[in-house]
């Protein structure tokens, strides 16, 4: 879990103590699927404090004095308190993993409440262990953003769907029945659903941290150990635990064959004066001890076993006189004997890896220094001293090519063994990163962290491609299988984490919108997309590295709009916040803030003198960029402007829910021309380059365009099924790239009036723009940034 203290503590704010004013029928509390009683007590009392559970049996108090039956008498309530107390403290020793088993629980009959003693169905022992884990996966989050009403039950229904939680979700929405909670927002209101998550399951029962894990390469079988002196052995696709082999002492490291069969341990724990220098060799298939080695090292810290099972290298400490000298040893596990060994003066090795050959092997020092040794010769062929921390784990990659190293100075580096020259820095994790492995195509780089977060990299690019949260604690171990479809994780916290990572990610990269990401623009001299949203951040995003950006948070509420002045200099933001903020582009610093909007801000434009900037939403409001004066307001006729564009004679082109597009004069606010539509409100607008083009989606599923040169209108383009929010045209006029509620980006040919291409996106579209001739930049409902590529021969293509 995360700190001692309660981080969920106002959570009442959004529901987890409503239930005190919903008159619980507490009659009802087994068929209620146990919302009350397992979600909500883990949810308020993971952190096993007494503050916490001090204020959930207040709120059971109240509970009971407002049910009529409750309230009979002062010794019912005394009773059922007792009760509650009981059970939260069973409940609680079971979500921390002190017992297996809850043998209380309260229930009640009409005027009369006694205790019974039964165990929980598997369905409830099943959905609190899944509520435990949405609470180490997504608490950040969750906390982040407790003030949103429904918010947690939103996590539950995006995040479990089809699992004892969901349900248990959709049943407190239904008995609720107040649709203003907004508990589980209705499609396409919410956040998608991804139903091929990366995380499958946890493997739950060291007792102690784990502190090492493999795993066999057809992905089917995983070993760990850790402080509690316990090797397990997994059936990875079931989660069980097939075979526990109990030590004398702890093992620090473990490795595996690359058909599970062989285990090899060594090491313990570090304390003074500890001899721990016995290697175990484990028959795993059998399910016995084969043999133990004694190493000429006082200390084992870490080890590497050849695929075939044949061959190991350990790397350790020797001290003699004081003097501390490190050692690395080639054994060959047929034999049981040493082939080599090489001794290192004054080094402290931290850790080691072989190559499949086993003919040399990189090794890392707590000085942050990686060697590289040619294990026959027993010699030093290569020393690498980029990295400015202690190495915590080396990996060398299954086509000896390459090899990476994750250290104390929160970064993973790449080495090219041949030409013996750091290739990339990989940098992204927050803390030290402790474990690094290597896909068995050798196309990606797997690293955990400290900051408790696994990032997969790309070797061509370098660039953090993904993302998994889920652990309470610093990670410990990593491994995957040789098909990519399963990567093993195991952290501090006792948990062994199994994910598919060649699968989509369900959790939050850091850096993106958490919210739906509302509108964007592109600023291509300075190389940069600016998108903000619900979330109130304004992200400065490099293009071509969409991983990595600049986050300000400049707005109190949500923001609408984003417009770039015509010189590239100001970015200018708005929302429902009663404020329009104006930053520089290079520095990210708020230059002035404009004050006194007439409402909401749906769209923001700058005149192309930049000497103007006009707003959109309940009115039309011109404003002086230099003084921060309004100068002109501009009543809608209807609810409000939606959308605004700038045309070449510098007027306000305008449109909303009537069915007109308005042109407006940007200095005298007056209304110089009208384009008049049949029926139904604009969403969207954009101009080509020479602004003789104009092009609109409306909410009846149409794209509309006019050639503004000579008044001519096109046909309305047809095939959303859906609002279309988002409209862009080429430069050049002959592109239009369109997206909305259908959850498709469409391309269309001006001339011919046909779509040309249709690429479907996991999220309702809400904004895009068209930037370096074929690219496109999309902002989505569930926050993230996606761009496409507009190839030859119009097809649509992701990246």
């Amino acid at each position: 879990m995360y700190a001692t203290h309660n981080r969920f503590e106002n959570f009442d704010k959004i529901g987890i103590f409503n239930y005190v004013n919903l008159k619980l029928d507490l009659k009802k509390w087994d068929t209620l699927n146990q919302i009350l009683t397992d979600l909500f007590f883990i949810e308020t009392c993971c952190f096993f404090n007494d503050e916490a559970r001090i204020k959930l049996i207040s709120s059971y108090s109240k509970v009971l004095k407002l049910h009529p039956e409750g309230g009979m008498s002062e010794k019912i309530v005394h009773d059922q308190q007792s009760q509650i107390i009981t059970y939260i403290d069973q409940l609680l020793s079971f979500a921390s993993r002190k017992s297996y088993s809850i043998s209380f629980k309260p229930t009640s009959t009409t005027g009369n409440y006694n205790p019974t003693s039964h165990y929980l169905t598997q369905s409830s022992i099943n959905r609190i262990q899944a509520f435990y884990q949405l609470l180490n996966s997504r608490g950040e989050y969750i906390e982040k953003y407790k003030t949103i009403a429904g918010f947690s039950q939103q996590e539950i229904y995006n995040h479990f769907e089809n699992s004892p939680v969901f349900d248990a979700a959709k049943t407190r929405q239904a008995y609720i029945g107040m649709s203003h909670y907004y508990l589980l927002y209705d499609e396409p209101y919410r956040r998608p659903y991804e139903q091929y998550p990366a995380f499958k399951r946890d493997l739950l029962g060291h007792d102690l941290a784990i502190k090492s894990c493999a795993l066999s390469l057809n992905g089917k079988i995983c070993v760990s150990t850790g402080g509690d002196n316990k090797i397990i052995e997994w059936d990875v696709d079931t989660g069980e635990a097939v075979n526990t082999f109990h030590l004398s002492d702890a093992s620090r490291v473990i490795s595996l064959s690359a058909d599970g069969s062989i285990a090899v341990t060594a090491g313990g724990p570090i304390v003074a004066n500890d001899l721990s220098n016995t290697i175990q060799i484990w028959d795993i298939f059998e399910s016995c001890l084969l043999n133990e080695i004694g190493s000429i090292e006082d200390k084992i810290v870490a080890i590497s076993l050849s695929p075939d099972g044949k061959h190991l290298v350990t790397a350790g400490k020797l001290r003699h006189e004081n003097e501390l000298t490190s050692v690395i040893q080639l054994w060959n596990l047929e034999s049981f004997k040493s082939l080599n060994y090489i001794q290192i003066p004054s080094v402290e090795l931290t850790s080691i890896s072989m190559s499949a050959d086993h003919k040399y092997a990189i090794s890392g020092d707590t000085k942050g220094v990686i060697r590289a040794w040619n294990l026959d010769e027993g010699e030093c062929f290569k020393i690498f001293k980029d990295h400015t921390g202690r190495i915590d784990s080396v990996c060398i990659s299954p086509d000896g090519k390459f090899a990476a190293s994750a250290s104390y100075d929160a970064s993973v580096r790449l080495w090219d063994l041949e030409n013996k020259v750091c290739l990339k820095s990989l940098k992204g994790h927050t803390n030290r990163v402790s474990s690094v492995t290597i896909s068995h195509d050798s196309k990606f780089i797997i690293s955990g962290s400290w900051d408790r977060t696994i990032r997969i990299w790309s070797y061509e690019s370098g660039e953090c491609i993904r993302i998994f949260s889920g652990h309470s604690d610093s990670i410990s171990g990593l491994a995957v299988s040789a098909d990519f479809n399963t990567l093993v994780s195991a952290g501090s916290d006792r948990v062994i984490k199994i994910w598919q990572p060649s699968g989509s990610s369900n959790y939050i990269d850091k850096d993106s919108h958490f919210f739906w990401l509302n509108d964007l623009v592109v600023v291509e001299d300075e190389n940069l997309i600016v998108t903000g949203g619900e979330d109130k951040d304004i992200n400065f995003w490099k293009i071509g590295d969409t991983k990595q950006c600049d986050k300000t948070q400049i707005h109190p509420s949500s923001i609408n709009a984003i417009a770039v002045s015509y010189n590239n200099n100001l970015i200018a933001s708005a929302g429902t916040g009663k404020s329009i903020f104006i930053q520089d582009t290079s520095t990210k610093e708020i230059i002035k803030s404009f004050n006194g909007l007439s409402g909401e801000v749906k769209a923001l434009e700058f005149s192309k003198d930049d000497q103007l900037l006009i707003s959109a939403g309940k009115s039309i409001q011109i404003w002086d960029v230099k003084s921060g004066k309004c100068l002109n307001t501009v009543e809608s006729l209807a609810n409000s402007f939606n959308a605004i564009a700038i045309n070449k004679n510098d007027q306000i082109i305008t449109a909303g829910e009537d069915n007109s597009i308005i042109f407006v004069d940007s200095r005298s606010g007056e209304s110089v021309n009208q384009i008049k539509r049949p029926s139904g409100s604009i969403q969207s607008l954009a101009l080509n380059e020479k602004k003789q083009i104009l092009i609109a989606g409306t909410n009846e599923n149409l794209i509309e365009g006019w050639d503004l040169s000579n008044n001519n209108s096109f046909k309305p383009l047809k095939g959303h099924d859906g609002s279309v929010l988002a409209v862009d045209i080429t430069k050049d006029g002959k592109l239009i790239v369109s997206g909305g509620w259908d959850k498709t980006v469409r391309l269309w040919d001006v001339a011919s009036q046909k779509c040309l291409a249709v690429l479907p996106h996991p999220s309702v579209i809400m904004c895009l723009a068209i930037f370096n001739n074929n690219k496109i930049a999309i902002g989505d409902w569930s926050g993230e940034l996606s761009i496409l590529t507009i190839k030859k021969g119009f097809e649509l293509i992701h990246g």
